[in-house]
């Protein structure tokens, strides 16, 4: 029977999810919790450290290596490393706020930036 360690690097080359270990090793999340955290008496925390690492590696691989390759699903591949590592390519929603400044004292325009970094809760000194 092979070793556990084997067992979780082995799914994590093949860029397995955490839920995916859990299964294999009959896990619940409270269990696996409580055996990454144990840094006393298990080496747990640590291969799953490094087996996260060989799976985000593989999912990248995907996306390096099958960027020419008829029929690759780039929104498919892109979406799972959306939900899995937090990327995010979508557009970031920005106003523009265009202001008429050409009538305005210097003492005007420099309350008019108090009131915008006020909103942004930036600081800006006299």
């Amino acid at each position: 029977m092979p070793d556990w360690r084997d067992v979780v690097i082995d799914l994590y080359d093949q860029g397995a999810s955490n839920r995916e270990v859990m299964r294999e090793l009959k896990l619940t999340p409270g269990s696996w919790k409580c055996l990454e955290e144990d840094i006393l008496d298990s080496d747990f925390g640590e291969i799953i450290e490094l087996g996260k690492l060989y799976a985000q590696a593989w999912w990248e691989q995907q996306g390096r290596t099958n960027l020419k390759t008829r029929g690759f699903q780039t929104g498919l591949w892109q979406a799972n490393m959306n939900n899995r590592y937090g990327w995010s390519t979508g557009k970031t929603d920005a106003t523009t706020t265009v202001m008429d400044v050409s009538n305005k004292s210097d003492e005007e325009l420099l309350q008019m930036v108090r009131e915008k970094t006020k909103k942004l809760g930036i600081a800006v000194e006299d």
